[in-house]
C-alpha cells in the first residue's frame, strides 16, 4: 500500500507533465471511464481534467482510500478504445475502486 500523501505526489507530477491518463470509477451502482489528465491534487483529493481544460472536472476524494500501485501486465495492457497502459494506480475504499491508468506515450 502507498500512502495518500505519496499518491498525491504522484499525481501532481503527472499534472506537471501533462500525461494523459485513463480514468475508470467502479462503484456499487456505477462503472465509468474517460481519457482526461490531472488538473490538480492535494493530499485530499485529485482532480481530473476530462476535456483538458477547467471546465468538465471530476474530483475524488482520497482521504481513507487504500492506494497501490500497479505494472500493466502484457496482453492486458490495451484499451479497447485506443492507447497502452504503461502502469496504474488504485485508490479504493469500501463500495468503489479507481483505477488511475498512465498511458504509453504513442508519438
Amino acid at each position: 500500500m502507498i500512502p495518500t500523501n505519496e499518491v498525491a505526489l504522484i499525481f501532481r507530477g503527472w499534472a506537471e507533465s501533462k500525461l494523459r491518463l485513463r480514468v475508470i470509477f467502479k462503484g456499487s451502482e456505477i462503472i465509468f471511464s474517460a481519457y482526461c489528465t490531472v488538473f490538480k491534487a492535494n493530499d485530499g483529493s485529485v482532480v481530473f481534467a476530462v476535456s483538458g481544460d477547467e471546465t468538465n472536472l471530476i474530483e475524488f476524494l482520497l482521504v481513507g482510500c487504500a492506494c497501490e500501485f500497479t505494472d500493466a501486465e502484457e496482453g492486458e495492457d490495451t484499451l479497447p478504445f485506443g492507447g497502452t497502459i504503461e502502469s496504474a494506480i488504485v485508490v479504493g475504499r469500501p463500495g468503489y475502486a479507481l483505477t488511475v491508468c498512465l498511458l504509453k506515450d504513442e508519438a
